[in-house]
């Protein structure tokens, strides 16, 4: 995609690449929340798990 951004914006195209770009932002906005909330969940299981003496179990 940024490929894509370069050649249009080189192109003269600019308000395509202005578009395309926010389009990017968006996607990675989306993409780095998506992971953040996975990160959260997965970290607060683990501490459930350790709160819970696991590793005293092993």
């Amino acid at each position: 995609m940024p490929v894509s951004i370069f050649s249009l914006t080189d192109r003269g195209d600019i308000f395509a690449g202005a578009a395309l770009t926010m389009i990017l932002v968006a996607a990675m906005l989306v993409l780095l929340l998506g992971l953040e909330r996975i990160t959260k969940r997965a970290t607060g299981a683990w501490r459930t798990l350790r709160q819970a003496g696991w590793r005293s179990m092993m």
